[in-house]
């Protein structure tokens, strides 16, 4: 079997960095997936990207376009023949097949016969199969933005410009994407080249476009980028500060890059690092540099995107840099001639939200909350102390680096205690100021201490309910408030502390400080699909979750607490907590629509097993409570794995259902009995057993 390289290239206008490798990977799974389908066999298949293509290369692809034999089955033979004759179904089955009645033959299939007919079936050609079906793979892939710029209202992140597919050494013309038509060329580098370039196969394609200036492996760039930081820091005797994030990003804005060290007035230097640091990145990409005492440095390295005029360019970037520190060292000295006294009072006119008051009010209704919490949390806050803290909390928006600096706005928090701790505030409450601002997104860093921890939850809690109470809980996706990632926020920190407390309660009083209700099952089941998605980042399945929450519970790290006991067991004693959850299932069915007042009367019992169990389950209940109480889940689950042999035994030995009413009704008693003592802990017939069917009534 012949087998060839193929190449894929798809030219675009310039994509966003942060777009390219999820898109690549996404068109790398596709075609894969449609070489699979197709029957076409393949070796290595890799992706690659720059801000301008993306490139798939795929090794030692099959091409084999031969006949082949194959049997197709049609209906089967009671059908097909009547009275011995063939009928109109065996008639058209011969006909959508282009054969003959007398081509037909009977063949076994399971346990039925069938007509079947053999049949010669070409094997499509790879070409044939980009054809059909690479503008589909294309369709596929998926970006935050998409846009529209033709008549054919095709969909991708930028504008479609080129399309090359080589295989077999031949190009595959005649493909229609947005317009353009698959052709034999690719384009160089967007500034360094951009001439078309013939290309006459996969290997001379990787030539050529290096030629062209571009470096079409990520990995390679990223090399290079790496290389030259090492080279600077031993020149300068300094420290590149790597960040990983802004390497990422700027990797995928490059197809050449040429990487330059500048410099600025150590005038700048004086400012908070992170000032300093987020001057060079958040608009400008350049990677900041700190000396041997880990102080930031005069200097700052920047990649660019060719090597052509370069000094000029860094002269360009050391100027805009200095406007941009500038603007940031005005902001900071301006900022810390105003008394932390009036920047409190500055609060009572500037506008949280325009529907929900102050930042003044704001932090007053988190002392509120912060005070109730606290003392359920025995952290041994004054009143004075949480007071202190809230009219410093958000002391930073009123500052001209927050409010007017657009680029630092990300600093709030940090700003905040820089200019506290400047301005002479109790070290401990400056602390506070940054770390209630964390996390800021899904695995950012938590608060620190206990009263950092505590003003973030109840800052998010004041957050949550008044964006609750003015747009309501979000549904889909969309959530432009951020209230999933406000919750997420206060589950992240309430786990890592280990904190118990009651949410649904101090949920109630933040709604209470805006004077409004709520719905609590609609708020609760919210609050419940947070803690799910946390625990799936945990791997623990979504029916586990719903096992501990069909209690009620509310307090956040007890239902998590439950359920990793529960994912424990569930894979390390596989066999014993499936044949449990069978069991309570079985409970639950047989108790569906049934009322059961009566109570578990000992004399009734008919049955030496009713006894037993019975008397069993009063022996575990007591180690059960006092296992609950002391939240020491394992030995719960050991006392229920311990009273699973009596359930297995009661139910093969004992029919509940009789015809006797007085009977079946302590019996029913008795299952009643049973399911509550489970769901001290949780209801265990929510969880889902692959494989098992639900058991009915007996």
């Amino acid at each position: 079997m012949k087998r060839n390289n193929v190449l894929i290239e798809l030219g675009f206008e310039e994509i966003p960095s942060s777009y390219l490798k999820p898109g690549i990977d996404i068109w790398v799974n596709k075609l894969k997936h449609l070489l699979e389908r197709n029957g076409i066999e393949f070796g290595k298949i890799e992706g690659f990207y720059t801000p301008r293509r993306y490139v798939v290369s795929i090794k030692n692809v099959s091409i084999d376009d031969s006949e082949k034999e194959i049997e197709i089955t049609g209906p089967s033979v009671e059908i097909a023949k009547k009275d011995g004759e063939w009928s109109s179904s065996a008639l058209g089955f011969v006909k959508s097949q282009g054969k003959e009645l007398k081509d037909l033959y009977i063949v076994k299939k399971g346990k039925r016969e069938v007509i079947a007919i053999k049949s010669i079936k070409s094997k499509k050609s790879l070409n044939n199969i980009f054809k059909e079906k690479i503008k589909a793979t294309i369709e596929s892939i998926r970006f935050p933005k998409m846009m529209v710029w033709e008549d054919s209202k095709f969909k991708f992140a930028r504008p479609i410009r080129w399309l090359l597919v080589i295989v077999d050494n031949n190009i595959v013309y005649d493909i229609e994407i947005a317009d353009i038509s698959s052709s034999n060329f690719t384009i160089g580098h967007g500034i360094l080249n951009r001439s078309k370039i013939l290309v006459e196969s996969p290997e001379k394609y990787f030539e050529s476009i290096k030629n062209a200036y571009v470096i079409i492996d990520e990995n390679d760039r990223r090399k290079i980028i790496l290389e030259s930081f090492n080279k600077f820091e031993k020149k300068y005797n300094l420290k590149i500060v790597n960040d990983s994030d802004l390497l990422d990003e700027v990797v995928g804005m490059v197809e050449y890059p040429v990487v330059m060290i500048g410099n600025f007035h150590n005038q700048y230097t004086e400012l908070p690092d992170r000032v300093t640091a987020t001057a060079m990145k958040q608009h400008q990409r350049y990677f900041h540099t700190i000396d041997s005492n880990g102080d930031i440095a005069p200097y700052f390295v920047v990649v660019l995107n060719m090597p052509l005029n370069k000094e000029n360019i860094l002269k360009n970037n050391e100027t805009i840099l200095k406007s941009k520190l500038e603007d940031a060292y005005f902001y900071y000295t301006e900022d810390l001639k105003v008394p932390i006294e009036s920047r409190i009072n500055m609060k009572k006119e500037i506008i949280w939200h325009r529907d929900l008051g102050t930042v003044y009010e704001k932090e007053m209704r988190i002392a509120n909350l912060a005070k109730i919490l606290s003392a359920k949390l025995d952290l041994g806050l004054s009143e004075e102390l949480i007071r202190q803290i809230s009219l410093h909390l958000k002391i930073d928006i009123s500052t001209n680096m927050i409010r007017d600096g657009k680029e630092f706005t990300k600093l709030e928090g940090y700003m905040g205690r820089i200019y506290a701790e400047q301005l002479g505030i109790n070290r401990n409450i400056a602390e506070v100021i940054e770390e209630h601002m964390y996390p800021r997104w899904a695995g950012d860093r938590l608060p620190i201490s206990d009263n950092g921890a505590l003003f973030a939850i109840c800052d998010r809690l004041d957050s949550l309910a008044g964006y609750v109470f003015k747009y309501g809980i979000p549904k889909g996706s969309k959530d432009p408030m951020g209230i999933r990632r406000a919750l997420n926020g206060i589950i992240d920190i309430t786990l890592e502390r280990k904190w118990n407390y009651d949410i649904m309660a101090i949920i109630a009083l933040a709604f209470d400080n805006y004077n409004q209700s709520f719905n609590e099952d609609d708020i609760y089941n919210f609050v419940i699909e947070r803690i799910k998605y946390f625990a799936q980042r945990e791997n623990t399945n979504y029916d586990i979750i719903n096992a501990v929450a069909a209690l009620k519970l509310s307090d956040i790290y007890d239902i998590i607490l439950r359920a990793r006991v529960l994912h424990r067991y569930r894979y390390s004693k596989t066999d014993e907590f499936n044949d449990l959850v069978v069991g309570q299932k079985r409970v639950a069915n047989i108790l569906k629509n049934v009322k059961i007042d009566n109570r578990v009367i000992i004399r009734l019992f008919k049955d030496e097993q009713e006894k037993l169990l019975y008397d069993k389950s009063m022996q575990i209940k007591d180690e059960i409570d006092y296992n609950i109480k002391m939240k020491n889940y394992v030995e719960v689950l050991n006392s229920y794995f311990s009273l699973r042999p009596d359930i297995d035994k009661f139910f093969d030995e004992v029919m509940v259902m009789v015809d006797d009413k007085t009977i079946r009704g302590n019996r029913l008693g008795l299952m009643k009995h049973i399911r509550e003592l489970f769901l001290i802990f949780a209801d265990f017939s929510e969880i889902i057993i692959e494989g098992k069917n639900e058991i009915s009534k007996k």
